[in-house]
């Protein structure tokens, strides 16, 4: 004889009896559970028609007519009704609502199933062991059925949210390699996908190869920053011109990782945005420019300017120090930082003076011999504006290290070795 109080007992026939007592109410039941889940869900409270409010109806009920089934064979969910559990989770997916909302939808079930299936049972005399056995049932099973639903919704989730990155990273890789004048027309459908309108301008972020052997997780970036940090060098897209928080937000992200933020830049530009950063990042690598870890190209252009050709800047250089190719280096250098500060100031000895920490005198003995090596000269506009370009251009360069070629060969080496190991 079956004890009422054992709830782990076999139901038997008399879990039989107790489906049959409740399987009448199932329509009701199901109205209920539909009325409460759109009074208490946000995301269900739509009209109820159409091929939504069959769906819930339908699914709510079925799920109630698997569960007498089961509690009266005390038997494991079949597999072809776990897949019914795990379509639901994916129609809830395709539909757009929330995973929270799955969730809560099922505990209200399970709440107001027991509820009614309690009253009935209080009505029609069923021993409390039994009634225990049932609410167990109940709320076991609907733990079963969520679990089939949230990993199939997880799993659908997963895939669109790597094919979704993979579609924004291929947009990145389009927009840095496509020809300018294609740009538009040619990536406004891939630009929809990626959910990422088309914007007028656009910055880029050079991100130092250290990133690959010093992070720990990926940051944390805005959604309209389009990235590819697992590419040899890693980068970042910002839409429009960077604002002040969000340059912070970056710097945040990126802290103890050296990056550079490239000039604003049309959008068919973008390549050129990115390359200008790179470039920066290299010069602060050679020691050129020294400071924080986070820079701006914005506000080096001159400096890029400058060193942006090497043949060009030694033939410049060459050229205009000619005359001074027989002094040796130290009185060489003196008499370039005398005659730059001399052009930047405007002629002005005491200045000069000042900005160098020397006497006037030894200002005005050195512009002597300057007017000796390049007579009549100082005062030609035009010569002046080409050799203050030269003096800036040698006092930029006189900053690098003289770099050995297995050094950089050893850098390249490092971050490969890095990146094959994570």
């Amino acid at each position: 004889m079956l004890d009422p109080w054992n709830v782990t007992a076999d139901p038997g026939p008399a879990a039989m009896e107790i489906a049959a007592i409740l399987y009448p109410d199932l329509p009701a039941l199901t109205a209920e559970i539909v009325d409460e889940i759109r009074e208490r869900i946000p995301d269900y409270a739509v009209p109820l028609d159409g091929v939504f409010s069959d769906h819930l109806r339908q699914g709510i009920e079925e799920g109630l007519r698997q569960f007498l089934a089961q509690f009266a064979a005390g038997s494991p969910i079949e597999n072809h009704n776990a897949e019914f559990y795990r379509d639901l989770g994916r129609s809830e997916f395709r539909e757009s609502r929330s995973l929270d909302a799955l969730q809560a939808a099922y505990r209200i079930a399970a709440r107001v199933t027991w509820r009614r299936f309690a009253q009935i049972g209080h009505r029609a005399g069923v021993a409390p062991g039994q009634m225990y056995l049932l609410a167990d049932s109940v709320f076991a099973f609907t733990e079963e059925m969520a679990a089939l639903s949230v990993s199939a919704f997880t799993e659908l989730s997963a895939q669109a949210a790597g094919a979704f990155e993979h579609t924004r990273q291929r947009l990145l890789h389009l927009l840095l390699t496509e020809p300018a004048q294609a740009i538009r027309t040619r990536l406004a459908d891939l630009s929809l996908k990626a959910r990422w309108p088309l914007p007028d301008t656009v910055a880029c972020v050079a991100i130092s190869e250290d990133y690959d052997t010093r992070r720990m997780i990926s940051p944390v970036l805005d959604p309209d920053i389009l990235a590819d940090l697992e590419r040899p060098d890693p980068c970042l897209l910002i839409p429009a011109d960077p604002s002040p928080g969000r340059y912070q937000n970056l710097r945040r992200a990126f802290k103890g990782v050296e990056f550079a933020l490239g000039p604003t830049v049309p959008l068919e530009e973008t390549a050129h945005s990115l390359d200008l950063a790179r470039q920066v990042l290299a010069l602060k690598s050679q020691g050129v420019l020294t400071g924080e870890e986070h820079i701006r190209c914005e506000d080096h252009l001159a400096t890029l300017h400058l060193l942006r050709d090497d043949t060009c800047t030694g033939i410049l250089l060459r050229r205009a120090l000619i005359p001074l190719s027989g002094l040796s280096p130290n009185q060489r250098d003196r008499l370039c930082e005398t005659l730059l500060a001399w052009i930047s100031l405007g002629s002005s000895v005491i200045d000069v003076a000042a900005l160098l920490q020397v006497h006037p005198q030894t200002v005005r003995y050195r512009m002597r011999r300057l007017e000796e090596f390049f007579p009549g000269r100082l005062n030609d506009p035009d010569w002046r504006f080409e050799m203050q370009l030269a003096l800036r251009t040698r006092q930029l360069t006189q900053r690098r290290p003289r770099q050995r070629p297995r050094d950089a060969a050893g850098r390249r080496k490092r971050a490969t070795t890095a990146r094959s190991t994570r």
